[in-house]
């Protein structure tokens, strides 16, 4: 996995429509009655029929995130976010609000070879299954307010995908992730097949 050599930028648009993705969507009159929600972004493909029902298979294994693959995010567009969620996550583990997980990353490889550093690895979210309680949570909520106090997803590009993923690994449990990498999808220049 690699990151772009140059950090990608965008406009305010895709800064909002990334605030938006992490945390008011799930608070939305649209999705209020639902429990699971899945996404597929407007230049994505689904290839051939889906070999299994994807909230079947989140609702048979507790999943709270169903994602296909990772990714890694560029060191500009998430200066200082890592920092930002474990700040909230320590608070919350004092409450007994969010038990944490950070070791869950660092096993799986997501946040490098050691706790209290992140390599920006996150869980590519163009197609993802979230189940919406889990995201609902007053832990979760606690996570976007502060983060979007801290103005990061406008003035830094903080990713809807980075801030899912830090999110998760303070938050949640190994069981609570669904990998999706049987589903043939492409986007852009990723293909799985």
């Amino acid at each position: 996995m690699n990151f772009f050599s140059e950090a990608p930028t965008q406009g305010l648009g895709y800064r909002n429509m990334c605030r938006f993705f992490s945390g008011p969507i799930f608070h939305t009159k649209a999705l209020g009655s639902m429990e699971y929600y899945m996404r597929l972004d407007t230049d994505s493909f689904l290839l051939a029929p889906l070999p299994r029902d994807p909230f079947l298979a989140m609702n048979e294994t507790g999943g709270a995130y169903g994602f296909l693959a990772r990714a890694v995010e560029h060191p500009s567009l998430s200066a200082g976010l890592y920092e930002a969620v474990r700040g909230v996550a320590g608070r919350l583990d004092k409450t007994g609000q969010a038990p944490s997980s950070e070791e869950l990353l660092v096993h799986r490889g997501l946040l490098g070879s050691q706790l209290g550093r992140w390599d920006g690895s996150f869980f590519y979210n163009n197609l993802e299954v979230l189940h919406l309680p889990f995201w609902r949570s007053p832990a979760q909520l606690e996570i976007f307010d502060a983060l979007d106090r801290l103005g990061g997803f406008l003035r830094s590009r903080w990713g809807d995908g980075p801030v899912r993923t830090l999110s998760l690994a303070f938050t949640g449990t190994k069981r609570e992730l669904v990998r999706f990498d049987d589903v043939p999808y492409w986007h852009q220049n990723l293909v799985l097949l």
